[in-house]
C-alpha cells in the first residue's frame, strides 16, 4: 500500500511524486512486463526520464497537452509517465482509430508534440503534418534525460480523454493531477494494493480505466502485467496470461469478464476481480464469487477520475454501489437540486477532489454539468451531475437506476447516441436517424436506424464504411435498419421506445456482396449469420465491421472447434476477420474439412 507519508505528501501533489518513492525502495524490482519486454523501476525510471527530457527538447512547459501514439508495449507505459514528469498532459491517440477522430482530437487539444514510433510516424505525418514529433526507439533509450522545466501546479492536467459528445462532436475530459493523486492513493487503500501484487493490464489506453491499470500499480510497487489486444478479446488467451503471468488484481468491464468465465477461468482466493465500466449483472457477480475471488464493483465517470465508489462482494449480495472512495462526496437529488428521501430516485451528483477541471473548450458545457456545489459553503467548491440515476435503499446503499438522457454504456464505451445519429445524419443518403441498443450484457449492439434521402436506401457497407471513417469502432452500428419514417410521440418527439419495440424496422442490406461459394464458406458464414443475427454477409467483409465482438468471437471459435473437430484460437479469427479467410485456414487442415462442411450441408438440406 501506498505509505501514509507518502500520501499524505501526494495529495494535492503530482503523479509523479506517488512513483518516485518506489523507485527509490525497490529499483531492482520487475515493474512492467508486455511479451519478452521487461522493464525495472530503474529501467522505467530512466526510460520516463529519457522520454521526459525529450518532450522538453521538443518544447513541451507545464499544462501543454502531449500526445501518445503508440501500440501496447512496456515502453508506451515509459511514455505516459515521461509525459507527467515532463510537466505535460498525456493525450492518448490510439492507433485504431479513424484517421478523421484522430485529427480531430490533435486539432481540438492544441497538441504539439507526439511521442511515436517509426512504424506509426508516416501516419501521423498524414494526421498532423506540423506537429512535432518525438520518435521513440526503444534500443536507443538510453542515457542521461535532458533537463525539464519547472513543476505543474496540482490543478494543471494530468490527462486528458476524449468521451463520445451528444451534439456529435467529441468532448475533451481534462483531468488534474490533484484528482489523479487522490483516485490512485485512495483507489489502492480501499482494495488493499501492495507491493506483492500483480496488475493485469488489457484496457486500452484511451479508456479511463486504464489509469487504474497503468498507474495504481507504479504507486504501490506492484508490477503490471501488460498483453496485446488480440489477447484482450480472446477469453481462452487472457485467461492463460492471467495464471501465467501470476496476476493477482483483474480489472474489466463486465463484458471482459463474461469472456473469462465463459473461457473457463478458474479465478481463485489470491485474485481480486475489480468490475467497473458498466453495470455489473448479479449473474456476472455471482459466477465470480464461486471462483473465490474478491470482487468489487466500481463506479464513476471520467468527468470524477475513473471509479468513485466501490464495494466489495459477498455471496448473494445484490449488486449496489459501495460507499465513495476518500474525501469524495456523493448526493442523491431531484431536478431542482434538493435532495432525495430514502427509497426515491434521484441524480447522482459527486464533488471533492476527485473531479475533473472540464469539458475543453466547452465553457456551456462545463457550467450546465459542473455546478457550484450548494452543500459546502467553501469558495469555488464544485459538483458534478453525472446523469446517472440511483435510489438510496435501507442498508444506505445506492441502487443503480439507469440514466436521465440517451448515453449509454457499451462494453464499458461511454456511447451519447446522439453523436452516432449526428454521423448518420451527416450523410447525403440519410435523412433523419435514430440510434437505439438491442439485446442485454455481453449480447447488446447498436442499431442504427435510418430513413433514406430519396427513394433508394443507402449500400450497408458503403455507409459503415463511411462511419468509420468519422467514428471508433465501437461507436459504428452492428446493424441497420430502414423505416420510411420515424414514429413521434403525441409531443412531436422521437418515439425511441416505438423504434425499439419494432426492431427498427427494415434491415439495410449491401447491394453488392459476394455470397460464399464453397461448402466450407456456406458453413462459416452460416455460423456467422446466426451469431450476428444479420440477414447477409459477404466472404470478404470483415466479421467485426458485421459487428463481431470479442464474445462472438469466442462462441464462433467454439463452434468451429466443435464442428471441425480442431481447435481454433480466437486469435486466428482475430487475425483472419473474413468469412473467405478462415475458410481457406479451416481447408488447410486437410481434405476431411470439406467433407465435414458437405456432410453438414447435406443434412441441413434433408432436414
Amino acid at each position: 500500500m501506498v505509505d501514509r507519508d507518502v500520501r499524505a505528501a501526494g495529495i494535492g501533489g503530482l503523479v509523479p511524486d506517488l512513483v518516485a518513492p518506489v523507485v527509490a525502495r525497490q529499483p531492482y524490482r520487475e515493474a512492467v512486463r508486455c511479451g519478452m519486454a521487461r522493464y525495472t523501476y530503474r529501467d522505467l525510471d530512466r526510460v520516463s526520464a529519457v522520454l521526459a527530457g525529450a518532450a522538453a527538447a521538443s518544447g513541451v512547459r507545464a499544462g501543454d497537452v502531449v500526445g501518445v501514439f503508440l501500440e501496447r508495449s512496456a515502453v508506451m507505459v515509459a511514455a505516459v509517465l515521461g509525459v507527467l514528469r515532463a510537466g505535460g498532459t498525456y493525450l492518448p491517440l490510439d492507433p485504431g482509430y479513424p484517421t478523421e477522430r484522430l485529427r480531430f482530437m490533435l486539432a481540438d487539444s492544441g497538441t504539439g508534440v507526439v511521442l511515436t514510433e517509426p512504424a506509426l510516424r508516416s501516419r501521423l505525418a498524414e494526421l498532423a503534418p506540423d506537429v512535432r514529433v518525438v520518435t521513440i526507439d526503444e534500443p536507443g533509450t538510453g542515457g542521461v534525460a535532458l533537463p525539464v522545466g519547472g513543476p505543474p501546479d496540482p490543478e494543471s492536467g494530468a490527462f486528458l480523454l476524449y468521451t463520445s459528445g451528444s451534439t456529435g462532436v467529441p468532448k475533451g475530459v481534462a483531468v488534474p493531477h490533484r484528482a489523479v493523486v487522490n483516485f490512485l492513493t485512495a483507489m489502492g487503500e480501499r482494495i488493499g494494493a501492495t507491493d506483492r501484487d500483480v496488475f493485469l493490464a488489457q484496457a486500452p489506453l484511451s479508456f479511463d480505466i486504464s489509469v487504474f491499470e497503468l498507474l495504481l500499480p507504479l504507486t504501490v510497487g506492484a508490477r503490471i502485467h501488460l498483453v496485446d489486444r488480440a489477447t484482450a478479446m480472446d477469453g481462452s488467451a487472457l485467461a492463460r496470461a492471467i495464471d501465467d503471468g501470476w496476476v493477482t488484481v483483474v480489472q474489466g468491464t463486465p463484458t471482459t469478464h463474461r469472456m473469462l468465465v465463459a473461457a473457463g477461468w478458474r479465478g481463485g482466493a489470491a485474485v481480486t476481480v475489480v468490475s467497473g465500466g458498466e453495470p455489473l449483472p448479479a449473474d456476472l457477480a455471482a459466477a465470480l464469487l464461486d471462483r473465490g475471488v474478491r470482487l468489487w464493483n466500481c463506479y464513476g465517470p471520467t468527468e470524477t477520475t475513473v471509479y468513485t465508489h466501490a464495494l466489495r462482494m459477498s455471496p448473494g449480495d445484490p449488486v449496489r454501489l459501495g460507499g465513495p472512495l476518500t474525501d469524495v462526496r456523493t448526493y442523491l437529488l431531484d431536478e431542482n437540486l434538493r435532495p432525495v428521501a430514502p427509497g426515491e430516485v434521484g441524480e447522482i451528483c459527486l464533488a471533492g477532489p476527485c473531479l475533473a477541471t472540464g469539458y475543453l473548450h466547452r465553457p456551456a458545457l462545463t457550467a450546465e454539468r459542473f455546478l457550484p456545489d450548494p452543500f459546502d459553503a467553501a469558495p469555488g467548491r464544485r459538483m458534478y451531475r453525472s446523469g446517472d440515476l440511483a435510489r438510496m435503499t435501507d442498508a444506505g446503499l445506492r441502487e443503480p437506476l439507469g440514466r436521465t438522457d440517451h448515453q449509454v454504456k457499451l462494453r464499458g464505451y461511454r456511447v451519447e447516441l446522439g453523436e452516432v445519429e449526428a454521423a448518420l445524419r451527416a450523410d447525403a443518403r440519410v435523412r433523419d436517424a435514430v440510434v437505439f441498443v438491442s439485446g442485454q450484457g455481453a449480447d447488446a449492439t447498436l442499431v442504427g436506424c435510418l430513413v433514406p434521402e430519396g427513394d433508394e436506401p443507402p449500400d450497408r457497407d458503403e455507409l459503415r464504411a463511411a462511419l468509420g471513417a468519422r467514428l471508433p469502432g465501437y461507436l459504428v452500428p452492428a446493424r441497420f435498419t430502414v423505416l420510411d419514417r420515424l414514429p413521434l410521440t403525441p409531443s412531436g418527439k422521437v418515439d425511441r421506445a416505438a423504434v425499439a419495440a419494432s426492431g427498427g424496422g427494415r434491415p439495410l442490406h449491401p447491394t453488392s456482396a459476394a455470397p460464399p461459394d464453397t461448402p466450407l464458406e456456406r458453413v462459416v458464414a452460416g455460423v456467422w449469420l446466426d451469431l450476428l443475427d444479420v440477414p447477409r454477409l459477404g466472404v470478404d467483409e470483415p466479421v467485426l465491421d458485421a459487428g463481431a465482438n470479442s464474445v462472438t468471437l469466442m462462441r464462433a471459435a467454439d463452434l468451429f472447434e466443435e464442428i471441425f473437430g480442431i481447435p481454433v484460437a480466437v486469435r486466428v479469427l482475430f487475425d483472419r476477420p473474413t468469412v473467405a479467410e478462415q475458410a481457406r485456414y479451416l481447408a488447410g487442415h486437410g481434405p476431411e474439412m470439406a467433407a465435414t462442411a458437405d456432410r453438414l450441408l447435406a443434412l441441413a438440406q434433408a432436414g
